[in-house]
């Protein structure tokens, strides 16, 4: 009984693999790579994370940013509170080949900084 519960469960997985719709994948690959981007990756939660796709899409590739809110650890501050990060995030061949752009976390927020995610994460 397990082995039929696990294989149905791994082709759920393969199948998801051949999803066209890569916004959970470019997320996925988002908050890794705004992680690996901090003082002390195993220390950050995310929350509100979503994907803001651009004009570049298409069947093979999905590309956009990946806007929303991390805490961690920080060796300046102490801890950062939902701080607002965004990073640019490239997808393509159903998630064999994926690319990233440098994150930003806003750890202190200027007037240029609310516009660039404003803009980039269509934030109202």
């Amino acid at each position: 009984m397990k082995k039929c519960v696990l294989a149905g469960v791994l082709c759920l997985l393969l199948a998801g693999c051949d999803n066209k719709d890569m916004t959970g994948v470019a997320t996925e690959y988002g908050e890794y790579v705004v992680r690996l981007s901090l003082d002390a990756p195993d220390s950050a939660t995310f929350s509100g994370s979503t994907f803001y796709p651009n004009a570049e899409n298409s069947a093979d590739v999905t590309s956009g940013y990946v806007c929303g809110e991390v805490r961690a650890k920080s060796a300046r501050y102490g801890y950062i509170y939902n701080a607002p990060y965004y990073v640019y995030v490239r997808v393509t061949e159903n998630g064999s080949k994926k690319f990233a752009g440098v994150p930003k976390v806003f750890d202190g927020q200027t007037e240029k900084s609310k516009q660039d995610y404003a803009l980039l994460c269509k934030a109202q």
